[in-house]
């Protein structure tokens, strides 16, 4: 990321739109790696941020760059993403009436 960085001059929008996306990365991040986040709701929006990062962060590459993988890199992580959450949902509506909380540990 630093190379990329450090080989174009970027406009004030697309450094903003790469700062952006690093947030999200590192906020996402941050809610997986934490100790905190017992809750497996939380820790599936953490998951969630991380790859909508990601893929914000591949499609911004792929613009800046008019670089044609980039983007389709970015287009193959949505259908991931929209498992994932298909099968957490699912954990959680089996889970919650058992429990009544959504605590994992």
């Amino acid at each position: 990321m630093v190379y990329i960085l450090l080989y174009k001059k970027f406009s004030n929008k697309q450094m903003l739109e790469i700062f952006i996306s690093l947030i999200i990365i590192i906020l996402g991040l941050f809610i997986l790696l934490s100790k905190l986040s017992s809750d497996l709701l939380i820790l599936i929006i953490g998951l969630e941020l991380l790859l909508l990062g990601l893929s914000s962060l591949f499609l911004i590459q792929g613009i800046i760059f008019d670089d044609q993988y980039a983007s389709i890199k970015s287009l193959k992580l949505l259908p991931i993403a929209g498992c994932e959450s298909a099968i957490y949902l699912s954990k959680i509506i089996s889970l919650y009436p058992k429990k009544s909380n959504l605590d994992i540990s």
